[in-house]
Parts: structure tokens; sequence; C-alpha cells
């Protein structure tokens, strides 16, 4: 299906992809992320916390609302999420790992709304972003797995499309601020 012309093509663009993400990186790593918590025991696990913020949810829960109840602050590693994840109390970014539709809706956010001046948010979501994007996508050229092959050749096309516009971004930046 692919020749290797086309997969040396796609590896081009992939390092275009990483050398975008490591551009970005340091300014990531700037942003306060913790852990994914939710409050374990309870009907409802859907809301993410930091640490700190479950753990008082948990006490003003069992005392208000559950009294009683064997409530717990559960989680504490990455988890997979459809979108971008922070403390529902204070805000605080958490540690999460895109699906493919959270990158599919972040690489087509980004593609519709972008602007030249990335945010160390913004940044932290790239890098989630290219970091999700499937380095290996022509794996998935059994016949059983074409639409996911497509999906997943689509991916890195549109990933190398924002990751030229990070590129060009960051260059421009770093050339206005340097004398």
């Amino acid at each position: 299906m692919y020749d290797g012309n086309y997969r040396a093509a796609l590896d081009l663009k992939l390092e275009v992809i990483e050398q975008a993400r490591d551009m970005l990186a340091a300014s990531a790593a700037s942003v306060e992320v913790e852990s994914d918590h939710w409050i374990g025991g309870a009907d409802d696990q859907s809301e993410d916390y930091c640490y700190d913020c479950a753990s008082d949810a948990v006490a003003r829960q069992t005392v208000e609302s559950q009294p009683g109840a064997e409530l717990f602050v559960d989680g504490g590693w990455r988890s997979t999420s459809d979108a971008p994840k922070a403390c529902v109390c204070c805000g605080v970014r958490l540690n999460y790992a895109p699906t493919e539709y959270c990158t599919d809706e972040e690489i087509g956010h980004f593609l519709d709304y972008w602007n030249d001046d990335i945010s160390p948010g913004e940044a932290l979501d790239l890098v989630n972003i290219f970091d999700a994007v499937d380095t290996n996508p022509l794996e998935h050229q059994d016949w059983y797995q074409k639409d996911r092959l497509a999906d997943a050749v689509r991916r890195v096309e549109e990933a190398f499309i924002l990751a030229e516009r990070v590129i060009s971004a960051v260059v421009f930046c770093t050339s206005q601020t340097t004398p």
C-alpha cells in the first residue's frame, strides 16, 4: 500500500514533529502538573482532582453528603483522557495520556485557532499531542487495520502541519527577542 518513498517521507515528517516537541519541552516543563486523582467509593468518580483537593473533597463529602460512606482518594497515575485535564477545584494541570480522539480534537483545535504566541500551558498540550502521535503508523497495513492505518497516517500529516507552525512561531519569537 505504501512504498519505501512514502515511508521515507513519513519518517521526515515524524522528525519535524519530534523537533517541534523538543522546542516546546522547556516551556511545557515550567507548568505545574500533578497526578490525576478522583474520589473512590463514591457514586460518581468522574471529577478529576489534584491530591490536595481530592483529600479536601473526600473530607467534605464524607461529613456533608455521605455520612458513614467509605470515601477515599483514588488514582495517582497517568490515565487516558479524551481532553486535557485540570483539577476541578484549583485548576492545576493534571497528567494524562491523550486518546486518539483527544489527539485528533486537539490537533484540529490548534490548526483552527492557531496563535504564534504559545503559552506554557499550550506548550504542554502540544507536547502531549506530539507524544501521542503514532511513530510507526505503517505497521497497520494488514487488511483488517486499513481504517486504523488511514487514521494514523492522517494524524501524522496533520501533526506535521501543526509542527511546522510551532517551529515557525518559535523561530520567529526567538528572532524577535535576540538583539
